[in-house]
């Protein structure tokens, strides 16, 4: 009897330590890993998005096991990303045939685009209700669980000739826009039009003459790394903070020059910045531009929009907005685009110009910003909104397809039919569409829609250049010179008038004592010097740059020798 109570008392806890971990070799039972039924993306898979959440369906129930999941690169197998699963909350269990039969990893990092990866599951990465260990994937044969990324990005100017702005631009030249992908065409016109631009609000942060009061109330600084206010940009957090402390943990930016708007983990509250009845009674066409930059660290909750409204309607219309992607970065939002696949914004400031619907007598505008504590900032300068006196002139409006407009590579053409109006303002504005990449989503342009985005104003006026070199070269020597090109330089210096219409201008060197003009020679055929009278003529066409460069030498000693007989 003893016997028997001391093998029950044994066998009692081998079974009862059996049940709670399942074990196959002591239970007898299922001593099958879980398998692979569907990957998503498939194996082979090509567009992808860059910020995939890729899955795998099991052919029965599993728990998240220790085994490492990685992503790594295909061309030279550099590691993205590697997540333990029971470990993070990055790796989720789901329900597709049966329950939690589906792993899903979220990464946090987005991937390049068109770029091949491959996915590695590691032994025991996931593991069945029997505790049988799922035994790997892509880990001895890294072509398993491969996919390509796509091309989501939407392509940019990253060059306009005539530049934005640009003032005496020859009305005979041609148009040309580089973007930062090869392009094509898509469906949309090119349309050129003349109008005098007015600015109803230039907002360069200067102070805080312009903001309303409510917004300026809301300015603050903790003195570390939560703010809202203007930055000086020197560097050491000074600036207008509400009368706090100047906060000692801020970004650098790229591109924003002189006092410029920033703002850091605000906690869940938004905070407005508001400009109220800017005067647009005489504006059409308007648009608004600012340009704004944004590190990473941003969560899908935070955000910046861009609200207008029009004589006080008492609704504010979103025309622009940024949020976090879900990857840490900050993103343009685009109406009926997939989610996170606007512009990023980056720590170099990006300028974006888009159009306003609607005209009116006044315009309220608000930015909200939402920053949470996690680290998130944002910055913005140069705020502007802005449209056409009275309205504009239809110049030209041709299909992107016409002959006048060329594609070659990531470079735009388009050569006006006729010549433009002399010392008149234009701008262009390029059909959302117009203009798509070359990859498989055709991603459309999206930056040229506003009047204010490429304006320029014809001329004809000539520049003349009066270039000094010395012979030995960097003498201190003074040369003064007469006539339309007037003023004192040194070797290397340069004088320049600018303005000048078409016709010709001559430029005269009152010659040093022991100096010898050597030269002057002029860069056009138009042009000439003449040593005899110390003098340069300039033949300055139009829009024409001519510059003559005098060089002089100077004269040894003159000695004086007294002789007696």
């Amino acid at each position: 009897m003893s016997m028997s109570c001391k093998r029950l008392f044994i066998l009692i806890p081998l079974l009862a330590e059996s049940a709670f971990f399942s074990t196959p070799a002591l239970a007898g039972g299922d001593t099958t890993p879980p398998a692979v039924v569907a990957l998503d993306p498939v194996d082979n898979a090509t567009n992808v998005t860059p910020r995939p959440n890729v899955s795998v369906v099991f052919d029965e129930t599993i728990v998240l096991g220790t085994g490492a999941v990685q992503i790594r690169r295909a061309d030279n197998d550099e590691l993205v990303g590697n997540f333990i699963p029971a470990n993070t909350g990055r790796v989720q269990l789901s329900t597709t045939n049966v329950t939690d039969d589906t792993m899903n990893i979220n990464w946090i990092n987005e991937l390049e685009e068109e770029t091949e990866y491959y996915m590695v599951l590691s032994n025991g990465s996931a593991v069945d209700l029997a505790g049988n260990a799922f035994p790997g994937l892509g880990v001895s044969d890294t072509t398993e669980w491969s996919f390509t990324t796509g091309d989501e990005s939407e392509p940019e100017p990253v060059a306009l000739t005539p530049s934005d702005d640009q003032t005496n631009v020859d009305p005979t030249g041609v148009l040309v826009a580089e973007f930062n992908d090869e392009v094509q065409a898509g469906t949309g016109n090119l349309s050129l039009y003349s109008g005098t631009q007015m600015r109803a609000l230039e907002e360069g942060f200067d102070d805080t003459s312009r903001l309303s009061p409510t917004s300026v109330d809301l300015f603050s600084s903790n003195g570390i790394g939560s703010y809202f206010g203007i930055n000086f940009g020197a560097g050491d957090g000074s600036g207008i903070w509400g009368g706090d402390p100047n906060p000692t943990n801020t970004t650098d930016y790229i591109g924003l020059d002189g006092n410029y708007f920033d703002a850091s983990q605000l906690g869940s509250s938004p905070r407005d910045l508001d400009w109220d009845d800017i005067d647009i009674s005489a504006l059409t066409n308007l648009a608004f531009s600012g340009q704004f930059a944004a590190p990473a660290g941003w969560g899908p909750d935070d955000y910046v929009q861009i609200l207008i409204d029009i004589d006080n309607s008492g609704s504010f219309t979103e025309i622009l907005e940024f949020r976090g992607d879900g990857d840490n970065i900050a993103r343009e939002e685009l109406t009926g685009a997939p989610f996170g696949s606007g512009v990023p914004l980056r720590t170099e400031a990006k300028r974006f110009a888009l159009p306003i619907s609607g005209t009116g007598s006044t315009l309220d505008l608000r930015i909200s910003v939402r920053t949470s504590a996690g680290g998130e900032r944002v910055a913005m300068d140069n705020i502007i909104i802005s449209g056409i006196l009275n309205s504009p002139t239809l110049v030209e409006q041709v299909p992107i397809g016409d002959p006048s407009i060329q594609i070659t590579g990531n470079v735009l053409t388009y050569q006006p039919s006729s010549p433009l109006s002399l010392f008149v303002e234009h701008f262009v504005i390029i059909d959302e569409g117009a203009i798509v990449d070359t990859s498989t989503n055709a991603n459309a342009l999206n930056d040229l829609t506003a009047s204010s985005a490429w304006n320029f104003v014809t001329g004809n006026l000539g520049t003349l250049i009066v270039q000094k070199e010395t012979l030995p070269d960097g003498s201190p020597q003074n040369f003064t010179f007469t006539g339309d090109a007037a003023g004192m330089i040194q070797d290397g210096q340069q004088i320049v008038v600018s303005g000048l219409a078409p016709g010709s201008y001559s430029s005269t060197e009152q010659l040093p004592l022991l100096w010898t003009l050597s030269s002057i020679v002029c860069d056009d055929g138009n042009s000439s010097g003449d040593l005899a009278s110390a003098t340069a003529t300039f033949v300055v066409d139009a829009n024409e740059t001519v510059t003559c460069v005098f060089t002089n030498t100077e004269l040894g000693p003159i000695i004086f020798q007294d002789r007696f007989e």
